[in-house]
């Protein structure tokens, strides 16, 4: 895979095996547990509370996480292509325990499709099985471009390394990291604005944090800044 391929690519599958022979197993472990939060309501208490406690072990400073592959396993293949929302979701915790994070993320994504689409919030005017299924694919063609954007999120790009200009580094910059670090991607526009306001010109940096999200509390930009790595 080239550079340009990486950063304008839309084929999920082909970023995630890129990814996952480049990029450290911590980021593409916080980019699964993301897209399987995304489906904590469709899972049975039992595999809700296995997730609960792969976040804390996965969470241990210095934890080293080994990635393992599964993708083409019997059991995550048929339900990657068939089944409900609630089974693609159950399949996708169980990879993610797995450390199977491609799986899980692949996976999870096409729960949350499904229930965009099937659950209750599909509008009356798509109740015909023709609706829906052509509805399915759209919304899932949203959902790949979500966690597209999210993959380059937390593992930012593997083909150039950015450094930060001790300058960048006022209060206001650094306060706004920690939020975006946190989870709150509402700062992450204003960081933005705010590493500008610096003299900041990395377009590839401002860009990101302006771009439409899903953003990751693993943000690459953020943990630049924070020199988190």
């Amino acid at each position: 895979m080239t550079e340009a391929e990486w950063l304008e690519s839309t084929h999920l599958f082909g970023l995630l095996d890129y990814a996952r022979r480049r990029v450290s197993g911590r980021r593409l472990c916080s980019y699964a547990l993301f897209w399987v939060d995304q489906t904590l309501h469709l899972l049975t208490d039992t595999t809700r509370r296995g997730v609960e406690q792969y976040r804390v072990r996965a969470a241990e400073p210095g934890r080293v996480i080994e990635h393992t592959w599964y993708a083409y396993s019997p059991g995550f293949s048929t339900s990657f292509t068939h089944g409900s929302a609630a089974n693609h979701a159950e399949d996708a915790a169980q990879a993610l325990q797995f450390n199977d994070w491609t799986t899980a993320a692949l996976v999870a994504g096409r729960a949350v499709a499904q229930d965009r689409v099937y659950g209750p919030r599909t509008p009356a005017s798509a109740r015909s099985v023709y609706d829906l299924r052509f509805r399915f694919w759209e919304v899932a063609e949203h959902v790949v471009r979500e966690q597209v954007f999210s993959l380059r999120c937390a593992v930012g790009n593997p083909f150039h390394a950015h450094t930060c200009d001790p300058e960048w580094l006022t209060p206001t910059v650094l306060a706004l990291a920690r939020a975006g670090d946190s989870g709150d991607a509402s700062a992450l526009p204003i960081l933005a604005d705010a590493l500008q306001d610096t003299g900041c010109e990395d377009g590839p940096i401002l860009n990101h944090l302006r771009g439409p999200g899903p953003h990751l509390s693993c943000c690459w930009c953020a943990a630049l800044i924070l020199g988190k790595g």
